[in-house]
Order: structure tokens, then sequence, then C-alpha cells
């Protein structure tokens, strides 16, 4: 296997671009719902699915710091992949500091990954057992980088999430590619959660499905099937009542019913993402957001991520330039 599909990466790929096309910056003085408030879901809101994302990437944002566990299923291209790990977050903006740990599991093969992003580089170590890669990001040089036009044709393959803000940044991205309508009250076990979903923005959708743009521009009925067949047609959402966390994230893809048969009122989970045993603002010790490359040598691919997300740098007299607000 020569390359490890981290948690997410195909599906969050295809909203990043969108998300770095439209980065806005969070409203000035901004600071995470307070537990009170965070109980109530959004009121006379056009569109409350919508509103409460916005605050719960806020409250995220916000964050001091995060640890939680990590469990994840994904099955994409008929590969069932397992995996289970932690998510670390400490620090905000350009000064956030992110550890993504997996191991995972296909069929009879076990492989882990580490990412782990100091807010200047951010550094891949996969293990495949026998073969071992060590990767370098210059995040700097990403997030200087601008979008070309047009956008690309087809999602990057990148965990583009991760590498420009972590899970502020994955909420971000869902923000800026669906559409959530109504918000219900539901469980995940003893926790009491928001549970909202998602749909495909028109916009982001013709951009995915340019020959059905017509279609799609007047209202009309569209083909999903004729997504990629990595991408959701829609995504589930489940955040905390009581502090906005989202605990649980699906993606989910419609399957056309069988000849005599019923289709799936639910289709197939393409992703499921958990985050568990959460714990905000506590302290964590800065040596797990530091890598040592040791001997291994690492390989630059830096300017390969800024080719899969359609990215360039500014010319030599934009260099200097303010940097984009960076969630």
């Amino acid at each position: 296997m020569k390359s490890i599909l981290p948690i997410l990466a195909c599906l969050a790929g295809a909203c990043i671009s969108q998300e770095i096309r439209a980065q806005t910056p969070l409203p000035a003085g901004h600071s995470a719902s307070s537990r009170a408030g965070a109980a109530t879901p959004p009121a006379g809101d056009s569109n409350p699915g919508d509103a409460l994302l916005r605050r719960a990437l806020y409250a995220v944002d916000a964050q001091r710091s995060i640890a939680a566990k990590v469990r994840q299923k994904v099955d994409l291209l008929g590969r069932p992949m397992f995996g289970s790990g932690i998510y670390l977050q400490q620090g905000r903006g350009r000064e956030r500091m992110l550890r993504l740990e997996l191991k995972l599991q296909i069929a009879t093969q076990t492989s882990s990954v580490q990412e782990i992003c100091d807010g200047t580089a951010l550094w891949i170590y996969e293990d495949f057992g026998e073969a071992k890669n060590l990767t370098r990001v210059d995040v700097a040089r990403l997030m200087r980088a601008r979008p070309k036009s047009p956008p690309p044709p087809a999602p990057p393959a990148v965990n583009a999430w991760f590498a420009l803000g972590g899970l502020p940044k994955l909420l971000a991205s869902l923000e800026s590619s669906f559409r959530f309508g109504p918000v219900v009250e539901s469980r995940l076990d003893d926790l009491r959660v928001w549970t909202l979903e998602g749909q495909w923005k028109p916009a982001r959708l013709a951009e995915l499905l340019p020959d059905q743009k017509a279609a799609i521009d007047s209202n009309a009925a569209v083909d999903l099937t004729k997504l990629a067949a990595n991408l959701p047609d829609r995504v589930t959402l489940h955040v905390g009542c009581d502090d906005l966390f989202p605990y649980r994230i699906e993606y989910w893809r419609g399957e056309p019913a069988a000849k005599d048969t019923k289709a799936n009122d639910h289709g197939k989970l393409l992703v499921l993402m958990e985050l568990y045993e959460v714990q905000l603002g506590v302290a964590i010790d800065p040596r797990q957001f530091a890598y040592a490359p040791g001997d291994l040598q690492p390989t630059d691919r830096t300017q390969a991520f800024l080719d899969k997300l359609s990215l360039e740098e500014p010319a030599s007299g934009e260099a200097n330039q303010k940097l984009p607000p960076r969630r």
C-alpha cells in the first residue's frame, strides 16, 4: 500500500477549496456560546441548521485547547477501513498546534499515521510495517497561497482540513459547502445532542456536476448518483446541546434501489467520525506538538499539497502582504 487514506481526507478535500476561496475571519470579540445558551437551538432563523453550525464553529475555534479520542469507519470504493486514536488542538489562529494519531486496520493489514503541526510545519509519519514514510509540509506557504482559477474538476485527496487549521477548518469547510436544515434533539448514548443534516449548496454542487448546472440553477431534479464515487450526497452532524461540540460527523451516499427492491432510506455510510472522552480547555504538554525526524529523511511535499489544493503562491511583489486569517 503506497499511501494511507487519512480520516476524512477525500471528503473534506471536496469542501476545502470552496472554503479557501471564501475565507472570512470570525466576528471581532466573539467568544464561545455559554453553556446556558447552548442548550437552546437557534430560534427565528430562516435556516436554523446553518445558524447552529456557525455557533458550533465559533465555539470550537474559541477553545484554548481540545483533547479527544477518535474512532472512525471509512468505506470508500469497497475498501472498509477502521481507525482509532487521538486528536489534540492547542492555541488559536496562526499559533494553533495540532496532533492527530491513528491506528488503521484495512482487512488484515495494520498501519498507523501521525500528523503533527506546530503552526509552522506539518509532519506526516506513516508506518506500513516494512515501509515507513515521513513527509514535511511548509504550512506558511500553504497559508500564503491563493486559489487558482478555474477550480479543479475533481476534489483533492489530501487531509487539507488538518493542515489548514484542524477541527475548526473541518467545520468551516462544511459551512461553506453544505446547507443545513432543521435541528432535532437526539442522543448519542447518554449525551444530548442537536442533530442536523446538510445538503450540497447549489454553487458547490454545480462545480462538482458541471453537466447538470442548468438543472441545479433552476432548482430542478439533479442526479446525485453522478457525483464521484468517494463523495457523499449529504452529511449529518451531531452537536452537543450543552457545549456545541461536534461529537459525530457522518457522510452518507444514497444508493439506487435494485430492480424489484426498495431503496435504502439511509443509503451507504461512507465515513463515520466520532470524538469522545472530550476535554476542553485542559493543559496539554507542548512536547505533544514537537516532532523530531531522527534518522528518517523527510520528503518535502509542500508543492504537492499546493497542487492538489489547486493553490498557487503569490508573485514575488506580493510575498510580503498580510496573510489571510486562519481559523
